[in-house]
């Protein structure tokens, strides 16, 4: 019949597919042409098994023989398809799983490809450099002070010129000299009013930008790192034109754009994209008082910083304006695969509208060691999820919630978290790793961990010795447990081990912090006693006579 011989026909074929030259070799299926051979060979099997179910709902006679033959058949022809369309579905699985490797080391390769090409680029700049000037010297003309007398200059903004073109000077002669270290800061000397550009210094940003562009990275000290910084110095298109390819392959460790003034947005964050791009080892970047216009910038900026192996640490300060949602950015920040190490958002109009990202984040323990937040919008109910998260983190050190809308509960909460003295339990609970910008503690966290809860602990301890009720304190706190009174016998040498050793070390701490203030230790000793009472007042008052008399009765 027809279907037994295209039932053999394709056996055949893949038992043994016919041979074919180089020129007449067929094509591999593609995906898509796999998906509609499943498709058909399933719509083939239900038809199939339609006509079984027909035969057998209609009934047929023992020996109807050719009825048997035709469900033979039909079952063969079934059995036959799931095997091939087994063999199609292994196939069509390896067809993804090759396309899926072949897109992923595409990707790969082109990323090499445009950072070779940019090396290639920039080697080729420096060499028509070196041709030129076989000889060099600094070209760029001084600029006198009448210039900037006729600009309607007063003296201080002319001594702010002047300083900024002597560091031009300085920082070209310094790269041209091959010194082992790059920490590139051209700055405004107050930090405060972007120095706008004149065409007059042009000539002078031209020398630097050679300068840069021979500069061999080779020559840093990997143990020292390397820094581009520009800050409240105006970037116009000629200045990025020629900085732009100088700053291409050399991995500096360190970016830092602050206050540039840039024409136009667009301009500014093209350059900054450009910059992080071809700065593979780069592992800080800082962009502060410089607009990003709207989220798709940021995300474009996030996109290429995230695809640095290295990199840990961003700063995006007062960028955002109207036109982006900072607690987007924030989002984008901390929701990717890449956990970061610090994180700066100050002045970015944040506002969580009850949103709990961040204290979920905080929560799970991340590797983010620093995060400020100060000048925004975060209220009494952002600072009480932080101090819950709180007590379940101990890699965050440092944490900057300043100038928000947050009361006194909020930051009660906070204090809380960080130390909590309504027991010894709860001192111990709390957290001892970071520190809160703008709680006016005298717990401020310094150093280890365990020495920072010890000297809580003592401090606990020293305010319940004003009025000697430590004893009282550990009886509740203590107590005698599931086996009685011998239970907290029991415990006796070991609390007092550790109060004295709580109160050493916590004592030497609280001393240490004083000297860092710079403050005498005789206006805080009501605050912090020494180890040696508060180890005798427990000594005295708690469980002694049970103890002597416990020991007594057991020898």
């Amino acid at each position: 019949s027809e279907n037994d011989h295209k039932r053999k026909r394709d056996e055949q074929e893949i038992a043994s597919p016919p041979a074919m030259d180089g020129n007449d070799a067929a094509p591999e299926p593609t995906i898509a042409d796999m998906k509609c051979m499943l498709d058909e060979t399933r719509i083939r099997m239900r038809v199939m098994q339609s006509e079984i179910n027909i035969i057998k709902t209609v009934g047929c006679p023992a020996n109807d023989q050719l009825s048997q033959f035709k469900m033979n058949r039909l079952q063969r022809d079934i059995d036959f398809m799931k095997k091939c369309n087994t063999l199609r579905d292994s196939t069509f699985d390896e067809l993804e799983e090759r396309c899926h490797n072949l897109e992923e080391k595409n990707k790969n390769l082109e990323e090499k490809n445009e950072f070779l090409e940019s090396r290639c680029d920039s080697l080729e700049r420096s060499l028509q450099l070196l041709i030129k000037k076989q000889k060099w010297k600094y070209s760029a003309p001084s600029v006198p002070s009448s210039h900037w007398e006729r600009r309607g200059f007063d003296e201080e903004e002319i001594y702010s010129m002047e300083n900024f073109i002597v560091q031009l000077e300085d920082e070209t002669f310094a790269l041209r000299r091959g010194v082992d270290r790059i920490d590139i800061s051209i700055h405004e000397e107050n930090y405060t009013t972007t120095l706008l550009h004149d065409g007059i210094l042009l000539p002078h940003w031209k020398e630097f930008a050679d300068a840069l562009q021979l500069y061999p990275h080779s020559l840093i000290d990997p143990d020292i790192g390397s820094k581009f910084s520009i800050c409240y110095v105006q970037l116009t298109s000629g200045v990025i034109d020629l900085l732009t390819p100088a700053l291409k392959v050399k991995d500096f460790e360190t970016i830092e754009l602050e206050g540039n003034g840039f024409v136009t947005i667009l301009e500014g964050v093209d350059f900054a994209v450009e910059f992080v791009k071809s700065n593979p080892g780069l592992g800080e970047f800082v962009w502060t008082n410089n607009a990003m216009g709207s989220m798709d910038n940021v995300n474009r900026l996030l996109q290429a910083l995230k695809r640095l192996p290295l990199f840990r640490s961003i700063g995006l300060n007062n960028c955002c304006g109207d036109s982006v949602n900072g607690y987007d950015m924030l989002l984008s920040l901390i929701g990717g695969k890449k956990h970061l190490e610090e994180i700066s958002l100050s002045s970015n109009n944040i506002r969580t509208a009850g949103g709990t990202h961040l204290s979920a984040y905080l929560a799970t323990n991340p590797r983010l060691e620093t995060l400020s937040l100060a000048n925004n919008h975060l209220d009494d109910n952002d600072a009480t999820l932080i101090a819950e998260a709180l007590r379940q983190n101990t890699s965050l050190e440092y944490l900057s919630l300043d100038r928000n809308a947050i009361t006194d509960i909020g930051w009660g909460a906070l204090r809380n978290a960080i130390f909590d003295p309504t027991t010894l339990n709860s001192v111990f609970d709390s957290n001892h790793t970071c520190r809160v910008y703008g709680l006016d503690l005298h717990t401020d966290h310094m150093g280890d961990p365990k020495d920072n809860r010890r000297r809580k602990m003592h401090l606990l301890l020293s305010s319940r010795h004003k009025d000697e009720v430590n004893a009282f304190h550990l009886d509740q706190e203590v107590g005698d447990g599931d086996g009685g009174n011998d239970y907290s016998l029991k415990l006796v040498p070991m609390v007092l081990q550790c109060v004295h050793l709580s109160s050493e070390i916590g004592y030497r701490q609280h001393l240490r912090q004083n000297e860092e203030r710079r403050m005498h230790f005789a206006q805080e000793s009501n605050d912090c006693v020494t180890p040696l009472s508060v180890t005798y007042e427990i000594i005295r008052s708690w469980k002694m006579p049970e103890l002597f008399e416990h020991h007594g009765t057991s020898s």
